[in-house]
């Protein structure tokens, strides 16, 4: 790991980023593992939320506390420069992050547009802190590309507007009623430094979050030049992940290197320093890639319904079935 204290000091050049942006529980944090294990990719886990993990002393993926990381705790000094104290404060940033890129945020960087950024110095001030964090990451991991799964829409828009950043997006999405199933299971973090239950929503709320948040990534799409953009299924990912993987290396500009498969779908995960994300970000070694079909046999009868109605302007466009099959009702009504 580099020594990051003279990294301001560099030639100024475009922090490669490959952001994944998607609704919550859409396979986005095994995604990340497995870019974080190719030679030259760093996989951050959803960055935007470092400071969240600092306040609340979670644990980063290598097992520390975010703030005890030997990676973190290096880019988190070299942001001195954005506090006015000199000290890096955690409930400041967050408090920047909540104010200006949540998802209610979107309309209005929308409407704003990149010439009128200087109107909102606040938004300025977190894109600027946003992008010495991906430089001082990429400067002390020695990588080319920084995958951040943070998923929200705003953080892609806001970035897409700053020469600093070289910004690829890639549009994940995942049956909604999956979603919807693995938002009510009851899960532990498996976070060392915090052992409680993931977060829960009801089929209600997380199809509503679904289909607003794929709703916006589409709006980001139009805004991002040619070539920026690809759309990824989570179903197809872990159908053929090894061919997906290879795709999205040739969508950064990166030629597939030695990727960490074993075969079509057991990989080989590095230890990694995700700062946020599902339980799964804490496993390494041997993993094998399958698809999480849990929901064709245990989700309700109800949350399927609700969940089919809720998305129904989006299923057609990435291939879902509008109903669940025959098979899958049947089980769910039992």
């Amino acid at each position: 790991m580099k020594d990051i204290g003279n990294a301001r000091t560099s030639p100024v050049k475009p922090t490669k980023v490959l952001y994944i942006m998607a609704s919550g529980r859409s396979g986005t944090t095994i995604l990340d593992n497995v870019l974080g294990s190719i030679p030259g990719f760093f996989s951050s886990g959803e960055l935007h939320l470092i400071w969240r993990a600092m306040l609340r002393r979670s644990g980063c993926g290598c097992g520390r506390l975010v703030g005890d990381c030997e990676v973190w705790s290096q880019v988190i000094g070299s942001l001195s420069d954005h506090a006015p104290s000199g000290v890096p404060d955690p409930k400041m940033f967050d408090q920047w992050r909540r104010s200006e890129t949540r998802i209610m945020h979107v309309p209005r960087l929308l409407l704003l547009g990149k010439k009128h950024m200087h109107k909102r110095p606040l938004l300025m001030k977190y894109g600027a802190l946003l992008s010495d964090m991906y430089k001082a990451t990429a400067h002390a991991t020695d990588v080319r590309v920084v995958v951040d799964s943070s998923k929200t829409p705003a953080t892609a828009l806001l970035l897409s507007r700053m020469s600093s950043i070289d910004l690829y997006v890639a549009h994940v999405v995942r049956d909604p009623r999956a979603v919807a199933h693995s938002w009510q299971r009851h899960r532990p973090t498996s976070d060392p430094h915090r052992p409680e239950e993931m977060h829960r929503l009801g089929p209600v709320r997380s199809s509503l979050r679904w289909l607003g948040t794929n709703i916006l990534a589409e709006t980001v799409k139009a805004r991002l030049p040619n070539g920026r953009y690809t759309r990824l299924r989570y179903e197809d990912f872990v159908k053929d992940p090894r061919a997906e993987i290879a795709s999205l290396e040739r969508f950064v500009g990166e030629e597939p290197a030695e990727a960490p498969f074993i075969d079509n779908h057991t990989v080989l995960l590095k230890p990694n320093h995700t700062v946020w994300g599902n339980r799964s970000r804490f496993r390494s070694g041997e993993v094998v890639l399958h698809r999480d079909e849990e929901w064709r046999q245990h989700a309700t009868l109800s949350t399927l319904s609700i969940a089919s109605a809720l998305t129904m302007p989006l299923l057609f466009r990435y291939h879902y079935p509008r109903l669940p099959t025959r098979a899958v009702l049947k089980s769910a009504s039992r």
